[in-house]
């Protein structure tokens, strides 16, 4: 899960950042109710210092007045992270850090999710979506999001459609900040939110956009890497004098073409940052094998082609390259130590938990070997900004040998050191722990297990499910493995169970195999899943899911087509049983008395679809949840999330559209309240004594114009 620690980089504010002396930035401190401060850079480490100055003014400016720190939420979504972090996983970690408050006052919406979490302990995306987690952030938060453009479109249009429920429903004034690079779709997908959003966009541009001609460009250049007027005795082979000549020689060469070559030698040689004569020596000897034909990609895979090791450097940038999220310095070094060691052959021979003075040993040659390639800020290898479009080039470049079967290597690799009797102790004392910790909180929510990035075992959990994804060969190969409650990858479910995102995740106890967990998997695709589901099946001394089971595995994941398909087959077997409205069966599988039950998740979970077929099995349209006071009927539960579809279900029904809550909160005040216009819509159709929304104009300004102070009874 996306977790915000680690991610402020600066330590004090600028006086010069040109974002805080803006009228943007000003409106966007002053306007009521909530506000999007949208930051454009140029690119990824702009966005996120812009974000961070706003961050660091805000908690200044609090601090000035003298009132009681304001709470804020940094989170920093990297690019390269091929598998997250996606809003629901923001959003998630945004819960968890206010429920794992102990003084954090008890509200409507913490009531709500600790209802819901103990009812259901095992929820989709579309749970924490229902809480509208922005509403009770603490008051005057500032919740910020670098970098935005490297989450995905789906991720994002969740958070726009969070933000203009929130903005409907209250005058609260909560601060967000988004920062992306310029040219990405974030702008666009924000058209029609003018009112909530303040947009900043940096001037600032690297030197190869400058509109300047190509002689001088090439003259900064040598001012940059030549230092004219530097003591001659300090360059004794001439080092600058060729950087010069040859800088001159390329002055054909395209502006952005010799930029990056320009970036891929400082970052590579570290000249001129790294003042050594050896990092000077460096940076000429490769600036003279390139002419005014050469390419990006052609100076990185000459600079990668100079590692002596080249099966480990290949190795190591797999993994770069394709893995579910960044490796940290210590976790490629394992990588690293357990080839380097090997010579090559990364699924044999791996003989327990290497120790921390192999590890230490390998360190030099990553820095050696990725600086063109890597950032190794934060103590993570994140690839640079201006390297990701050169990797996509191919198919001859060095990045690109022997990729078709990169995840499938990956997995073998995995599933040899996740198999291992030294890490398979490893990890049963790593679930011991959690799982007692876990059982001693009883009906608390306790966080996910989360990795510091030192042991390379936290990595290597989450990246097998991912890598399983993207290879069909690796997912038939597993095979018993996969099934087996002692087969060698049960282990590997628990811990995998333990990182799990605790909202989403069953109850343990239903986790007896690697099946149960990779089941739950949406990324795998139709012929992945369908062969893990004939291994399911066709393993001989292997469980069987029920129907029911399988009808409640579909809602979890919320795949509402299976299930219609699941409670159709469902109820016609009870059918043949003439069971159907026996009020004296027992509650099993084979019965229908756990109907009532369904029709309140189908409509928490907005699928009109089941709701009705229940409905039309004879279920009660207005039976009571016993478990919570909060909700006195379902058409209130639709109504308080908006789930239009469901209203016009439970209404066609004869739903009770009079019920109250406390004695004074009805249905149609509380649709009104909450900003959903169109279940008040679907209320009045059905109620003609709701005369007094039959107008129009009220409606289309409803979400403004509802004064949720007055107990209303409609």
């Amino acid at each position: 899960m996306a977790m915000p620690h680690q991610q402020m980089k600066l330590l004090y504010m600028s006086a010069d950042c040109p974002v805080i002396h803006s009228t943007p930035h000003e409106r966007w401190k002053t306007a009521n109710g909530p506000q999007i401060l949208c930051l454009e850079g140029h690119d990824q480490d702009e966005c996120a210092e812009l974000a961070e100055q706003v961050f660091l003014t805000w908690k200044s400016d609090n601090f000035t007045y003298g009132s009681d720190e304001i709470p804020g939420l940094l989170f920093n979504v990297p690019s390269g992270v091929l598998s997250g972090p996606s809003m629901t996983q923001i959003i998630s970690s945004m819960v968890l850090q206010d429920l794992a408050t102990t003084d954090l006052p008890v509200t409507e919406e913490t009531t709500a999710i600790h209802e819901n979490f103990l009812k259901r302990r095992g929820w989709i995306k579309k749970d924490l979506h229902n809480h509208n987690t922005l509403a009770y952030l603490k008051k005057g938060c500032i919740l910020v999001l670098q970098n935005i453009d490297n989450c995905d479109h789906a991720s994002r249009e969740t958070l726009w459609g969070l933000i203009r429920r929130f903005e409907s429903a209250s005058e609260e004034k909560l601060r967000i900040v988004v920062s992306y690079k310029r040219g990405s779709t974030v702008r666009d997908e924000l058209i029609g939110m003018e009112s909530l959003c303040q947009f900043f966009t940096s001037n600032e541009k690297p030197v190869e956009e400058w509109d300047i001609s190509k002689s001088r460009y090439i003259k900064f250049l040598m001012e940059r890497l030549c230092f004219p007027g530097s003591d001659p005795s300090s360059d004794p082979s001439n080092d600058r004098q060729r950087i010069s000549t040859n800088l001159q020689r390329l002055i054909t060469m395209d502006k952005g073409n010799l930029g990056l070559i320009v970036k891929l030698l400082q970052s590579h040689t570290g000249w001129p940052d790294e003042k050594s004569p050896l990092a000077l020596s460096k940076s000429g000897d490769l600036l003279s094998y390139i002419s005014p034909e050469t390419s990006p990609a052609e100076v990185l895979d000459l600079i990668l082609r100079s590692v002596a090791n080249k099966p480990a450097l290949c190795w190591i940038l797999h993994w770069i390259r394709h893995g579910h999220r960044p490796l940290t310095v210590r976790e490629a070094c394992v990588l690293a130590c357990v080839l380097l060691y090997h010579q090559g052959n990364s699924t044999q021979g791996i003989t327990g938990l290497p120790s921390i003075e192999q590890v230490e040993k390998h360190l030099s040659h990553l820095r050696n070997w990725l600086p063109a390639v890597v950032s190794f800020e934060e103590d993570r290898l994140c690839i640079h900004d201006h390297v990701q479009e050169i990797l996509r080039q191919g198919p001859n470049y060095i990045w690109n040998e022997s990729d078709t079967a990169a995840h499938d290597t990956m997995v073998d690799f995995l599933t040899s050191y996740l198999t291992n009797a030294a890490v398979r102790s490893h990890i049963g004392n790593v679930f011991g722990n959690y799982l007692s910790r876990y059982l001693a909180a009883k009906d608390n929510i306790v966080p996910q297990l989360v990795g510091t990035g030192d042991d390379f075992l936290f990595y290597a959990v989450q990246a097998l499910p991912y890598h399983l994804t993207k290879g069909h060969r690796a997912v038939q190969s597993l095979n018993k493995a996969l099934i087996l409650p002692d087969g060698n990858l049960t282990p590997w479910a628990h811990v995998f169970w333990s990182m799990s995102n605790p909202f989403s995740r069953p109850p343990p106890e239903t986790v007896t195999c690697a099946y149960d967990i990779l089941r739950c998997q949406e990324a795998f695709d139709q012929e992945s899943r369908e062969i893990l589901e004939n291994i399911g099946g066709g393993v001989s001394g292997t469980k069987k899911y029920e129907p029911m089971t399988e009808f409640l595995h579909s809602l979890q994941v919320g795949d509402e087509k299976a299930a219609l398909d699941h409670v159709h087959n469902i109820i016609s077997q009870a059918s043949q049983h003439s069971i159907v409205g026996d009020p004296d069966a027992t509650e099993t599988d084979d019965n229908l008395s756990w109907m009532p039950a369904i029709l309140w998740k189908a409509t928490w979970l907005n699928m009109p679809r089941i709701a009705s077929v229940l409905l039309e099995n004879k279920t009660p349209v207005d039976i009571p949840d016993n478990s919570t006071s909060r909700f006195p009927s379902l058409l209130y539960l639709a109504s308080y999330l908006g789930h239009t579809g469901v209203a016009r279900v439970l209404l066609q029904h004869g739903a009770d559209s009079r019920a109250l809550r406390e004695g004074k909160y009805g249905i149609c005040w509380l649709a009104a309240a909450k900003g959903h216009a169109d279940v008040v819509r679907v209320l009045v159709e059905a109620n003609p004594e709701y005369w007094i929304f039959r107008h129009h104009r009220l409606l289309s300004t409803l979400p403004r114009s509802m004064d949720v102070g007055k107990q209303w009874r409609l």
